[in-house]
């Protein structure tokens, strides 16, 4: 049977609440802590859209 080489890719989104002066300062506060966090699963609400395949190759 022939191998295949499959990536998955998984969209989720995040909400995090930021005390800011503006939007455009909330968005680089929010995406530094992203950044910054050793566990955005753990640190960040998610939600999961799921998963789909992105790639498949042959072996």
């Amino acid at each position: 049977m022939p191998k295949f080489t499959v990536t998955l890719k998984e969209t989720v989104f995040y909400t995090v609440d930021v005390e800011a002066e503006s939007e455009e300062e909330a968005g680089d506060i929010a995406r530094d802590d992203w950044a910054a966090s050793d566990d955005p699963t753990q640190d960040f609400n998610g939600n999961g859209q799921g998963v789909e395949v992105d790639d498949v190759e042959p072996a």
